[in-house]
């Protein structure tokens, strides 16, 4: 047997390791290609969220204590810089200091933060420059320091330390967006396809009883009464005696610094200049005499833990000698709540007495007069009842009504309610997020057009609780599509004939506009129009391609009119037309009339320079994406008060002069 030669040694040496090669590529991609896909997609996208701006604390005229603006953090990435000189420039005129920028270049660095926080619109021109990263950045900003004793501060991430911010936090904070980010080598996020899948929702608006020139002043003269008299502190309270509203909550503390009200945190004997105002409230409401007596314990009485003193001992005094001999214990009468007892006001002897901040559950308060020789009243006079401020919670009976997101043919439903409170809950119902109406605990719905629907109900209990966060359920009912041929009755220019649909076979000159584009073709050829000569025009029958596309955006809303800091297009198809118009006061010059056109756009298409000024309520903001023969994309958003715009989709069918519903 002739031995092999050596060509064919190494020849056979590289066919056996050319069937390795393939066998390792077809085990990485055809056996393990889910796992290195996955892992791929941990390495490079990561979830990320958008803090929502907290809401605004107004004072009792409405003037802003408290607000949160979005501003703009700057970031360099020098490797990507292309034109040093271009964006130092560029730097200068958006007022951003660019010294660090110079200073990183020469110690070669490769990435700068800058210090400071922009406003969107004077940076906005530098977001295009390679090299240059915005991050939206909330700020929360307080109208003077002293206010902040009421109303609490926040930690550098954003979370309540103490005061209305903390007490509020539920309300205040908003809900935060949810997306899904790309991040580079060096594990910077970059904008993903998929884009934000939520808008962050802004918090709620909290008005006080505090009135701010009120608060000024107090603080202001509590400070000079301070340092006039050098005291070691001082608080001041304004109320109002008719309702008990706080309109000014002032503290002082020398030579410490404090951001707790000690008006409300530190306990007081009831003070000598008080006093004429109980009994003066008491005399003219006439709920006592001055010749009421009360029993002051021979000056001396312990409530709460404390013990209450006065320098003018006796067992009982009358409403003027109380005053006369300035009498703490006077003012009080012995009171018990859930058997404990607790200091109460000289008014509870003939009038009233308030308490604050009770738990949860049933409550029994109790009261003693004393005779002049001091002998208590028996039995003791007492009201009980139950203390409920916990908002009931609201569901649905899941085995009634349609699935979260269902899409079905049916167009009636059937809601049932059902309440964590169920002992006398009444219930709201709203339909496509009308207003909120008295509703039944079962509800049915009929008559309902074709397309999206919502149903939300919200319960409300014996004492008035409403529960903040309805329930909801969404479901869609589709779009009839009578003949079958794939394009619902919206599109479809005759929805009882499979043979006629946008993008059909048009036949010359039979008197039927199979293609939907608003005409017949006519007929062709010659001597009289027979079978012959009129023909097909399109050949095979296919379904035009239908453009989508996301409008994308970042908005701060207000009464009147709303900041963007991003209004984007994206997922536009290579070779697609942008139109964007805009209807309404105030719109931006190059969205008046025709609009801003781009033509064989791809991608995305931002309108960043449209949005430097807010757009005023009422503005209808209309983008079309467009192709020949496709079933085109409409967006219309408005514009409106107090709350985040509203997007619209519409589709516009080959050949149609209106946009129908898609």
């Amino acid at each position: 047997m002739k031995a092999p030669s050596r060509p064919a040694i190494v020849h056979g040496f590289f066919v056996l390791f050319a069937i390795l090669l393939i066998a390792q590529a077809a085990r990485v991609q055809v056996v393990e290609g889910k796992q290195w896909t996955a892992r791929a997609k941990r390495q490079h996208f990561f979830a990320a969220a958008h803090s929502a701006p907290r809401g605004d604390i107004l004072d009792a005229s409405g003037n802003t204590l408290v607000e949160s603006r979005e501003m703009t953090k700057v970031a360099v990435a020098l490797p990507e810089i292309r034109d040093t000189a271009l964006v130092i420039r560029a730097l200068h005129r958006a007022r951003v200091d660019a010294g660090l920028v110079r200073t990183a270049i020469a110690r070669r660095r490769r990435w700068v933060d800058l210090p400071g926080l922009y406003n969107a619109s004077d940076v906005a021109g530098i977001s295009q420059l390679n090299g240059i990263h915005l991050t939206p950045v909330l700020q929360r900003v307080y109208s003077n320091s002293s206010i902040q004793r009421i109303v609490g501060s926040l930690d550098a991430r954003g979370n309540p330390l103490g005061g209305l911010e903390l007490s509020l936090d539920t309300l205040l904070r908003g809900d935060s967006a949810k997306g899904r980010l790309a991040r580079d080598r060096n594990g910077r996020a970059l904008d993903s396809p998929d884009g934000w899948t939520e808008q962050p929702k802004a918090g709620s608006t909290i008005v006080l009883t505090i009135n701010n020139a009120l608060q000024d002043i107090a603080e202001r003269e509590l400070t000079i009464a301070v340092d006039s008299l050098h005291a070691d502190g001082g608080d001041v309270v304004v109320m109002n005696p008719h309702t008990g509203e706080i309109l000014a909550l002032a503290s002082n503390r020398v030579g410490r610094t404090t951001f707790s009200n000690t008006a409300v945190t530190e306990p007081f004997e009831p003070g000598s200049t008080l006093k004429p105002f109980v009994a003066a409230a008491l005399l003219e409401k006439k709920r006592a005499k001055p010749t009421d007596v009360v029993n002051t314990h021979n000056g001396q009485l312990e409530l709460d833990g404390r013990v209450i003193n006065d320098m003018h001992k006796a067992a009982s005094l009358s409403l003027a000698d109380v005053i006369r001999y300035s009498s703490n214990i006077g003012m009080t009468v012995q009171c018990k709540l859930d058997g404990t007892p607790k200091t109460c006001p000289f008014a509870a002897h003939n009038g009233s007495v308030t308490f604050t901040g009770l738990p949860e559950g049933s409550r029994t308060f109790e009261v003693t007069a004393f005779s002049p020789n001091g002998n208590p009243s028996e039995p003791a006079a007492s009201w009980s009842w139950v203390v409920d401020t916990v908002a009931p919670d609201t569901g649905f009976d899941a085995a009634v009504g349609p699935g979260e997101g269902a899409l079905q043919t049916v167009t009636s439903e059937t809601f049932k309610l059902a309440s964590s409170e169920p002992t006398g809950a009444t219930f709201e119902c709203s339909l496509d997020d009308a207003a909120f109406t008295p509703c039944p605990s079962t509800v049915t719905v009929d008559g309902l057009a074709p397309g999206r629907h919502s149903f939300q109900a919200r319960a409300t209990d014996r004492a008035g609780n409403v529960d903040p966060t309805a329930v909801r359920r969404t479901w869609t009912i589709a779009i009839p599509d009578a003949d079958g041929d794939g394009f619902n009755a919206n599109i479809d220019c005759n929805d009882g004939n499979a043979a006629v649909h946008p993008g059909g076979n048009d036949v010359a000159g039979n008197g039927v506009d199979e293609n939907c584009d608003g005409a017949d073709t006519p007929g062709g050829g010659s001597g009289g129009g027979g079978a012959s000569g009129g023909g097909s025009v399109q050949g095979a029958a296919r379904a035009p391609e239908q453009v989508l596309v996301t409008l994308a955006f970042f908005a701060s809303a207000k009464k009147t009119s709303t900041r963007f800091t991003t209004l984007q297009i994206k997922n536009v198809p290579f070779g697609a037309t942008v139109n964007v118009t805009c209807k309404g006061k105030s719109c931006p010059s190059g969205l008046k009339r025709k609009g801003f056109t781009k033509k064989n756009a791809f991608g995305t298409v931002t309108l960043a320079k449209f949005i430097k000024k807010p757009l005023k309520v009422g503005n209808i903001i209309t983008v079309v994406v467009s192709k020949r023969d496709a079933i085109n994309a409409v967006k219309i958003l408005t514009v409106r008060a107090a709350k985040k715009p509203l997007i619209r989709t519409k589709c516009l069918p080959p050949g149609a002069r209106s946009p129908v519903a898609c």
